[in-house]
């Protein structure tokens, strides 16, 4: 029999997922998974007493269906997975009719089929996968680097894309659990320019030596220093002025603003490269496309350490302010009429921030063998990747 997993999302509803779980037992599943949303009619002791080959998630939470269903599938370690929601009933031909089509295709997927009551499976979506393609584990995925890195690391493999719903990095043993389900090649951190305190004259090498002002950088470091030594492959990229066409960040706040206000005041004596997401994941992209051969993927050890990704140039906060006004598609309603450049002294923030937040980029480009593109032409493209309701 084909390899088989089953995954099942189960709320109050013990009299089904028990029938489910007898069924797929009786198929010979290869693996059952079971997340559990908090039920409180006794399905998790059920589960415990009466099927103890089930692996039962964290019960004490009800991420919802679509957050319960990553958390289940990612832990399975059959190469096939059958994923059933307890509350519709499973009809008993349903898993050997999805075998036959397993087994008629070999290197099939199943991509989350959810059964109705009927005599047969009627459909199955299936595809035909390069085995060879690595399970990429990528968390955060609903910010702003890790929405474009769902995009830029589909060629590279099957990404599993956890957000905060799905996998809250203060839980500990969560994250244990899914990374040894996984079981990444290498391990890709992604780090800040906060790590050094911005007195450098020139743009920051990745060895020279960090001093953060504060808790933010502090924290960041510590990341970067744990990965650098876990005895693991690593990539720690350290970028700056990250921004996007979604999400919350400078670009769009400074849009909304000129729209509400008829001034704006803004920082003039803080200087870095602005840096779209999407350029930080298609470097991602590119630094791990180093690792794949004919064979399957292999994570190099020359690679191994600290890059500096960022764009090319070099703006204070005000010249970049500048720059997105000046591109709005909705330039004729703003309504600010002046944007007034000031210093760091009339604008404190809680975190202090570095003068000088440039990175170098020597080693990145000879390592790819690229030029790294210019912010301002970075900032042309993603002006016109803004949603279309921001534009009405």
């Amino acid at each position: 029999m084909t390899r088989i997993a089953v995954a099942i999302v189960n709320y109050n509803t013990i009299g089904h997922l028990r029938d489910y779980l007898a069924t797929a037992r009786a198929a010979g599943a290869t693996e059952m998974v079971l997340k559990d949303n908090g039920s409180t009619d006794g399905s998790v002791e059920m589960v415990e007493r009466e099927f103890s080959e089930v692996r039962v998630l964290d019960s004490r939470d009800n991420p919802g269906y679509g957050a319960a269903s990553n958390q289940a599938i990612a832990v399975c370690r059959a190469p096939y997975v059958l994923l059933l929601n307890s509350d519709i009933l499973l009809d008993p031909n349903a898993l050997d009719v999805l075998v036959e089509h397993l087994d008629a295709h070999p290197r099939a997927a199943i991509v989350g089929p959810r059964l109705q009551n009927t005599r047969r499976l009627r459909s199955v979506t299936v595809s035909d996968p390069d085995t060879r393609r690595p399970t990429i584990l990528l968390t955060g995925a609903a910010g702003q680097v890790g929405w474009e890195l769902r995009r830029s690391l589909a060629p590279l493999g099957h990404v599993v894309a956890l957000g905060r719903s799905e996998l809250d990095l203060t839980r500990h043993e969560r994250i244990a659990e899914i990374v040894e389900a996984v079981a990444p090649a290498a391990m890709v951190h992604f780090s800040t320019d906060y790590v050094f305190d911005g007195t450098k004259t020139t743009a920051y090498l990745e060895d020279d030596a960090p001093a953060p002002l504060g808790v933010y950088g502090s924290s960041k470091l510590a990341g970067d220093q744990a990965v650098i030594g876990a005895g693991i492959p690593y990539l720690v990229l350290r970028t700056s002025w990250v921004y996007a066409a979604r999400g919350r960040n400078f670009l769009r706040t400074m849009l909304r603003l000129a729209h509400e206000r008829t001034e704006l005041a803004v920082v003039a004596d803080q200087f870095g490269a602005p840096t779209p997401a999407r350029l930080i994941a298609d470097v991602t992209a590119q630094l791990l496309g180093h690792g794949r051969d004919p064979t399957g993927f292999r994570f190099p050890s020359r690679l191994n350490g600290v890059y500096n990704v960022t764009a090319r140039g070099v703006a204070s906060w005000y010249d970049l302010a500048t720059a997105i006004l000046a591109l709005d598609p909705r330039r004729e309603r703003q309504t600010v009429r002046h944007i007034r450049p000031i210093t760091t002294a009339e604008y404190p923030t809680p975190a202090r921030r570095p003068t000088n937040s440039l990175l170098d980029l020597g080693k990145l480009e000879r390592t790819l063998g690229i030029r790294m593109p210019e912010w301002e032409a970075q900032l042309e493209t993603v002006m016109r990747e803004l949603p279309m309701q921001e534009l009405a």
